[in-house]
């Protein structure tokens, strides 16, 4: 099914300031085997409707008539300052400390976010795609980036995230 809407957002940091993410910089979110390792870590899985702003589940949702189905992918926003990429497309990058602070040896960048909305008809049932043996749960809901923005315009999104503080 086609998408209705995709909302492509860079949030700031919490806890201070950004800095540019680098050209090419590839990360992963989410979990394609999510099943089959458990619901580790790497589970992160966000799923609601449009017209309950800030409500997510784990599940498939049952949003009303006329209302969009969301699947909502934040990646990781602390990236360890040297590789643009790794073996698993993670090991490079993390997710912030519950106070929103990166680790020890990492930096904040832009956080990225992007909302997908479905018009589904109610009644109609659906699934993501995945693979047989994770039964199309939908906490194997998973997206990867690769950063292709050129890096004056990365490093203006940097300034304007950084001047909201």
């Amino acid at each position: 099914m086609p998408p209705d809407s995709v909302e492509v957002r860079y949030d700031g940091s919490p806890a201070g300031q950004v800095v540019p993410m680098p050209r090419f910089l590839r990360m992963t979110t989410g979990d394609a085997k999510a099943v089959t390792n458990g619901f580790g870590a790497d589970t992160r899985v966000r799923w609601g409707c449009s017209n309950t702003a800030g409500r997510f589940t784990t599940k498939y949702p049952l949003c009303d008539d006329g209302d969009r189905t969301l699947r909502v992918y934040e990646f990781p926003s602390c990236w360890d300052g040297a590789n643009v990429d790794s073996a698993s497309h993670r090991s490079h990058m993390v997710f912030p400390l519950g106070n929103g602070v990166c680790p020890v040896r990492t930096f904040a960048i832009p956080r990225l976010i992007v909302a997908v909305g479905y018009k589904i008809p109610r009644g109609r049932s659906f699934a993501i795609d995945a693979f047989p043996s994770e039964l199309r749960h939908p906490a194997t809901d998973h997206a990867g980036f690769i950063n292709v923005m050129p890096q004056a315009e990365m490093r203006e999104i940097a300034t304007r995230l950084n001047a909201q503080q």
